[in-house]
C-alpha cells in the first residue's frame, strides 16, 4: 500500500511504515541494522533511509570512534514521522510519545543503539519487540522499570531486557537487583564483554548481590555483547545464542539424537522437556539462554540422594564456550554427579531444515546481482 503523506513528494509504502514504527518503537537503530534487516539490496536500503531523513520523517545522528570520527549513523524518529504514523493508525492519538521525549545522545543513544541491534536481528528469527512504555502498558509492569524495551521470543516467552555496561553505579545495581526480584516475567541481561566468559565488574557485582541479598529470580538470562570477525564473515554472539534457542530447536535436536522427547511437570523447575535412554528418564536443562535460575535450581535440587530416589538423570544443553561455566557450577554445589551430563553444541547442531547459516558473508561493496536486487526494490517501492 502506498500512502501519500507529503504532498506527493514522497510516497511511503508498508515497509517505510514498518520501519519507522520499529525505530518509534527502539528509539535509536543504525541505518546498517535497518538496511540489512529490511532490504536485499543493501545500497538501495541506505538510499531509502537518506530519502526519509531528507523528507524530515527521520533523524540522523552518528556514533564516533575513540578518536573522534564519525563511525556509524544512527536514525531516530522525528515529529513528522510520528505523524505519519498516528495519521495511518499505527499508534493511537493517545498513545503517541513526542520525538524530543524519544530523541537520545551520547552514552545513551550508544546503549540503546546495541539493544536494537539484538532486537532488529532476532525479529528476522521470528522474534518480536516491545517499547518499554508500550510494554509497561500491556503487560502491567512497573512503570518506574529500568528496562530497555520487551523481547518476545517465538515461544510466547516474554524477557524484560536491560542493557549493563563493564561497570555498574552502586544505585543501579541496587535498583536492577531488586527490579529483578519483582519481575513478572523472565529478566534478559545483555552486557559488555570482550569475549563470552569475561567476568567484568559489573558483571560479578550483579551476581554478589543477588546471592547477597538471596534474590530469587524467576528466570535470569545473562547474555554477553559479543561480536565476531573472521575472515570473510562475522556475527554477533548475542544473536545467536537467542535465535536458536527456542522449544523448536531443542526438540529438533533432541529427537535427532535420542530419538524421543516428551514433556512432563518437571518439579525441580528447570524445564519440562525429557527424553528416554534405555528405560532412563533424563530432564533437559536448557542453558542455551544461559538461564543462570534454570542451571541453579538443577545443581541444588537435583542431588546424590534425590537420584536415587526419583532415578532421575539430567542433561544441561548448552554451548560448547560455556562447557566448564555449567561444570563449575553443578561440582560447587555437589560435585561428582556424572548422572548429570552436559551436551555441549554449536550453532549448526541446532539448525533446523530451513534455517540460514548464522555466519553471514560480509560482500563487496556491490557484488553480483547487487545492482539487480537495488534495482527490483526500487521499483517495488515506486509501483
Amino acid at each position: 500500500m502506498i500512502y501519500g503523506l507529503d504532498g506527493n513528494k514522497m510516497n511511503l509504502v508498508d515497509r517505510d511504515i514498518k520501519i519507522l514504527s520499529a525505530i518509534y518503537q527502539l528509539q535509536a537503530v543504525r541505518a546498517i541494522d535497518i538496511a540489512d534487516a529490511y532490504y536485499t539490496g543493501k545500497n538501495y536500503g541506505m538510499a531509502r533511509m537518506q530519502r526519509l531523513v531528507e523528507r524530515g520523517y527521520l533523524e540522523r545522528s552518528y556514533t564516533v570512534t575513540p578518536q573522534g570520527r564519525r563511525n556509524h549513523a544512527v536514525l531516530q524518529i522525528s515529529e513528522k514521522g510520528i505523524d505519519a504514523l498516528v495519521s495511518i493508525g499505527v499508534i493511537k492519538e493517545q498513545e503517541r510519545r513526542r520525538a524530543r521525549d524519544l530523541k537520545l545522545s551520547g552514552w545513551d543513544m550508544v546503549q540503546r543503539v546495541d539493544v536494537s541491534r539484538i532486537c532488529i536481528h532476532l525479529a528476522k528469527a521470528g522474534w518480536r519487540f516491545m517499547s518499554a512504555q508500550e510494554a509497561k502498558q500491556k503487560h502491567n509492569i512497573n512503570p518506574s522499570s529500568i528496562m530497555h524495551c520487551c523481547l518476545i521470543s517465538p515461544d510466547k516467552e516474554i524477557y524484560q531486557t536491560y542493557r549493563m555496561g563493564v561497570t555498574i553505579k552502586e544505585s543501579t545495581l541496587a535498583k536492577l537487583v531488586s527490579e529483578l526480584g519483582e519481575n513478572r516475567y523472565s529478566s534478559l541481561i545483555l552486557y559488555d564483554a570482550k569475549e563470552p566468559l569475561e567476568k567484568t565488574e559489573a558483571y560479578q557485582s550483579l551476581l554478589s548481590e543477588l546471592q547477597r541479598q538471596q534474590v530469587f529470580v524467576n528466570e535470569l538470562c545473562l547474555i554477553p555483547l559479543v561480536d565476531y570477525f573472521a575472515g570473510l564473515g562475522s556475527f554477533s554472539l548475542g544473536v545467536t545464542m537467542l535465535k536458536n534457542s527456542t522449544n523448536m530447536h531443542i526438540w529438533h535436536y533432541i529427537h535427532r539424537n535420542f530419538g524421543f522427547v516428551g514433556h512432563m511437570s518437571n518439579r525441580y523447575g528447570f524445564g519440562s522437556m525429557y527424553t528416554k535412554i534405555g528405560e532412563e528418564d533424563y530432564l533437559i536443562c536448557n542453558y542455551l539462554r544461559r538461564n543462570l535460575t534454570a542451571l541453579k535450581m538443577l545443581a541444588r535440587t537435583l542431588t546424590i540422594s534425590e537420584h536415587r530416589n526419583s532415578g532421575y538423570n539430567a542433561f544441561v544443553l548448552t554451548w560448547q564456550g560455556f562447557k566448564d561455566e555449567v561444570q563449575e557450577e553443578i561440582d560447587r554445589v555437589q560435585p561428582g554427579r556424572d548422572f548429570i551430563q552436559i551436551l555441549p553444541v554449536l550453532s549448526k547442531d541446532l539448525a533446523l531444515p530451513d534455517d540460514k547459516p548464522d555466519l553471514k558473508l560480509i560482500k563487496p561493496e556491490k557484488p553480483e546481482g547487487e545492482w539487480e536486487k537495488d534495482e527490483e526494490e526500487r521499483e517495488e517501492d515506486e509501483k
